[in-house]
């Protein structure tokens, strides 16, 4: 016979959501509190930037991590962006316990290997199986635990989980670090062209002006409305993404309710800049330039519209000025916002920041310069994205060969004495 599948609850000796707010009243204990983004790419923890923080000690007694454990992501991201994915404690340097974000599951040892739970369930999750189980709000997207320690697990006997790890893990680590020589690669690419960029706008002695000089209208802050709903006329509307990716795409909008008299002062022309005015501290800034049809769609009140006067300074110029470090940091620096919100530039800001500005042959020359750096930066990432889906593309490969009983090739047959006795104890 196969492989039985076994119920996830059946595997588990403890399944307890994390600590939430404190009790008042009840005593406390500071241990490091592992929260969400301690959890990394293929379920990898890191929990070095784990926060200490004062827990009820009702809480820490039960929820205390311990090498084993499993930390299920069950909250966390946004409405597009799965959850569940699954951490493998390898060791507690700390007294710890998980945030609320997150389920702690602690496997019964004599049954299941939790290395081999560990590398099943994110398996099982990178290959869609979790996406049925979730519920998306507004903001974040939820599974509920009840309902996923309903799901089967393949279960070998435990000599051959530790011999379907033992492998997994040595070819999995050859293609972790194939993933960060990838990694490392598109760093390097990043900060030569950034290096390039600023070298070739910075370094020469060009006269500057402030961008609110350089602009043939004021500058407008777009228009946000609800998204439409079912049969609802909508009028396509950028998202952030778009000019985070630099990316004008229909992926990256979105359709709207705006009336058609509020939309007609907002269509986006060719050469139109746009300058995010809120996103994170990194993101805030972030400029792109817009080169597609006219009145393809509007833009929303997080971005703001400039039209470079083409008299003074090409609208690509005055964009590759305010992408590059020193034009992006101007912005960024007088970004303003209460601590843990998303910090805000507006308007002034904007006027305000210096950039060079070469006569327009100079102009060419360098704009020339810098696509050129651009177009090699692009074919570059291009070839580190093949390498990059070459390498999931093997990962699941590996996984669904092990959980199927082919990569140790050994049949997945349960005769043997062993598993009749783990079975006896399900």
């Amino acid at each position: 016979m196969t492989w039985p599948d076994v119920a996830l609850s059946d595997l588990l000796q403890l399944s307890i959501g994390g600590v939430w707010g404190k009790e008042s009243g009840a005593e406390d204990t500071e241990v490091r509190v592992w929260r969400v983004t301690e959890l990394k790419a293929h379920g990898r923890l890191d929990p070095s930037s784990a926060a200490r923080r004062s827990v009820p000690r009702p809480h820490y007694e039960s929820r205390s991590l311990q090498p084993g454990d499993l930390l299920l992501e069950k909250s966390g991201g946004g409405p597009k962006t799965p959850v569940g994915r699954v951490g493998l404690v390898r060791s507690v340097p700390e007294p710890a316990v998980c945030a609320n974000f997150m389920q702690l599951m602690r496997p019964r040892t004599e049954l299941v290997e939790p290395r081999f739970l560990h590398l099943y369930l994110n398996h099982f999750h990178q290959t869609g199986g979790t996406a049925g189980m979730q519920t998306a709000t507004t903001n974040i997207r939820n599974i509920k635990a009840s309902e996923y320690v309903r799901l089967r697990v393949p279960l070998p006997t435990r000599t051959e989980q530790r011999r379907i790890v033992d492998l997994l893990e040595d070819h999995l680590s050859r293609l972790n670090a194939a993933g960060s020589y990838i990694e490392a690669n598109v760093r390097r690419a990043r900060n030569w062209h950034s290096g390039l960029v600023s070298r070739v706008l910075w370094s020469a002695d060009y006269p500057t002006a402030e961008v609110g000089t350089l602009l043939r209208e004021p500058m407008r802050n777009g228009r946000s409305d609800r998204a439409a709903q079912g049969s609802e006329a909508g009028t396509r509307t950028l998202t952030l993404t778009a000019v985070t990716k630099n990316a004008f795409t229909d992926e990256n909008t979105k359709l709207t309710v705006t009336p058609a008299d509020r939309a007609d002062a907002l269509w986006l022309e060719p050469g139109d800049v746009f300058v995010q005015r809120s996103n994170t501290p990194a993101l805030v800034g972030t400029t792109a330039l817009y080169d597609g049809p006219r009145e393809w769609a509007i833009f929303p009140d997080l971005l703001i519209r400039l039209r470079a006067d083409d008299r003074r300074i090409d609208s690509r110029f005055l964009t590759a000025a305010l992408r590059s470090e020193e034009g992006h940091n101007q912005l960024r620096r007088k970004a303003k916002g209460l601590a843990g919100s998303m910090p805000k530039i507006d308007q002034a800001t904007i006027a305000t920041a210096v950039i060079p500005v070469p006569e327009p042959a100079e102009q060419a020359r360098v704009l020339l310069q810098v696509e050129q750096a651009t177009a090699a930066l692009d074919n570059l990432r291009s070839e580190l994205e093949r390498a990059r889906r070459r390498s999931a593309a093997l990962r699941r490969s590996l996984l669904a060969a092990a959980f199927s009983g082919r990569l140790t090739g050994a049949a997945p047959y349960a005769s043997s004495t062993e598993m009749t006795e783990m079975l006896a104890g399900v």
